[in-house]
């Protein structure tokens, strides 16, 4: 059809008919690229987006690494200033006789504060077990149960159990809460097992966490 018209175009068109000529020509063509434009920029605005994403993900799990970097020099610090209490020995003697005239042994258990000083201790939980049982009126006393002044590093507490049973228990679980000097108070669980010798104890397992501050005052579970 273009074909038949542009000599006729050439020879008796005006401007008119060359308009309409190039209208019909071109606006297909122009008609098409903007599709393909639509496209190109609907995939480039895609890709943006996923960089964007990319880049939210990355700066996200930077943000998650300092906070965990924080976190860790933060308890790095808090444990400079913290006391440490681990068990140091215990020694079992003969603390009396009962109404059948037997003997009652008793074990003095000491606990040395290896870290910094705490500005205070109590012994706020005390468990001891024997053949799965536990052991009633098992502390005879609590030497300095609650020591009001400052423990300093390489001091000592100490508690006295007594024998269960004729026997001495077999695991001893307590609990130390003691304040510290960076305004927090630490609460250590310590879990004492005895060994081949009767009375011989040594440290199973040994855990210690800052309370949270709204929680300083209530009793151990």
């Amino acid at each position: 059809m273009v074909s038949l018209k542009l000599p006729k175009l050439i020879i008796f068109g005006g401007l008119n008919e060359w308009g309409d000529f190039l209208a019909g020509l071109f606006g297909p063509m122009a008609f098409a690229w903007l599709i393909v434009g639509y496209h190109l920029q609907r995939t480039e605005l895609k890709q943006n987006t996923e960089a964007l994403k990319a880049q939210a993900e990355e700066l996200r799990g930077t943000l998650d690494q300092h906070k965990k970097m924080v976190e860790l020099e933060t308890q790095t610090l808090y444990s400079t200033f913290l006391p440490v209490f681990v068990f140091k020995c215990n020694k079992r003697s003969e603390s009396g006789r009962d109404e059948s005239c037997d003997v009652i042994y008793s074990s003095l258990i000491t606990f040395e504060n290896i870290g910094h000083a705490a500005l205070s201790a109590d012994f706020v939980k005390f468990e001891a077990t024997y053949k799965g049982h536990l052991i009633p009126d098992t502390v005879v006393n609590l030497k300095q149960a609650r020591i009001e002044t400052p423990i300093m590093g390489g001091e000592c507490v100490k508690c006295t159990v007594l024998d269960g049973y004729g026997q001495p228990p077999i695991s001893i679980q307590l609990v130390i809460r003691a304040p510290t000097v960076i305004g927090r108070t630490q609460e250590t669980t310590i879990e004492l097992v005895h060994g081949a010798e009767p009375g011989n104890y040594y440290c199973k397992s040994q855990c210690s966490h800052l309370l949270d501050l709204d929680s300083d005052l209530k009793p151990a579970l």
